[in-house]
């Protein structure tokens, strides 16, 4: 980094923080990103994330926070800063977590009231989150376009409702409905993009499609770009394929621990529900003791006895 691209990135920062200070949110979210560009900095991606917590945009904040922590594990404005986002998409549990490395770092008055206010909230079963989602591949510099999608993410269903559903997934699909063929591994994110479009409905292809994939290749492919959709669709994909016979668990176990190591994966897991936890847990019973026991530790799941 050039002692020139330095000046400029702090110049930038500087004039982010007199925006903010001037209630210019979305003025000093546009500086602070310029800043990022020519320089990453934890100190820069939290102020942002300040800037985005005061527009509103709780997802930009904790992929901020995340991305802050990352880079200084010991940075406790992002700890806070993330919780109160956190708090905002009715992700309790996780933010109480926060809070608390929050307080193990540095005494903090408003993160002490805020644990307070959530301590026993658990979290929201229905949440409306306002996700970017990728036009084409992000890659250097290019251009890339962005639309705005409303999404829900679904919690734990009844045990009645949860039987149901099972029997309802274990029903022949009628003849006449076509299943799509299992496409060739993708070579760019943007393939891969359309090709989870095409097996969204049909959980057993898409994990049969993602064990083709080299998994040498998942930072390259994935690395920031894992959303929680897909993450979900593996995991009860697996649960089907483990559950029939028709995979080695070796294999899954593998694909698992290789797909903790892309960035955005810390972020990506805090979506998981209890229902996708238990497919997790039901997958990691079929594995190695020590595999299940890493792979749960990974995945923030609690081993039940």
């Amino acid at each position: 980094m050039s002692s020139e691209s330095d000046e400029s990135a702090l110049k930038l920062k500087e004039q982010g923080n007199v925006a903010y200070k001037e209630k210019r949110f979305n003025k000093a979210v546009e500086l602070y990103t310029k800043s990022l560009v020519e320089k990453r900095d934890a100190t820069v991606l939290c102020n942002r994330a300040q800037a985005s917590l005061q527009l509103k945009n709780w997802m930009s904040t904790v992929m901020d926070c995340t991305a802050a922590i990352e880079m200084q594990n010991d940075n406790s404005k992002a700890f806070y800063r993330r919780a109160c986002a956190l708090r905002e998409l009715g992700i309790f549990e996780q933010a109480r977590k926060d809070l608390i490395r929050c307080g193990q770092i540095e005494a903090n008055a408003a993160a002490d009231k805020l644990l307070l206010e959530i301590k026993d909230k658990k979290n929201a079963k229905v949440m409306d989150i306002s996700r970017v989602e990728r036009g084409e591949e992000l890659t250097g510099e290019e251009q890339t376009e962005w639309k705005k999608v409303d999404i829900e993410v679904i919690g734990q269903p009844s045990a009645a409702k949860a039987e149901e559903q099972a029997e309802e997934k274990q029903e022949p699909a009628p003849e006449s409905e076509k299943r799509p063929s299992i496409p060739a591994p993708p070579t760019s994110f943007t393939q891969f993009a359309l090709h989870f479009n095409s097996l969204a409905e049909y959980p057993a292809l898409f994990a049969q499609y993602f064990l083709s994939i080299d998994m040498s290749k998942y930072k390259t492919l994935f690395d920031d770009l894992l959303e929680e959709a897909h993450l979900k669709l593996l995991v009860t994909g697996f649960a089907g394929l483990i559950y029939q016979g028709q995979v080695k668990p070796a294999s899954v176990a593998r694909c698992l621990l290789l797909l903790a190591t892309v960035s955005r994966f810390d972020l990506t897991i805090l979506f998981l529900n209890e229902q996708d936890k238990d497919n997790l847990r039901r997958i990691c019973a079929s594995f190695a003791p020590q595999d299940k026991s890493l792979i749960l530790q990974t995945y923030g799941i609690e081993e039940q006895t």
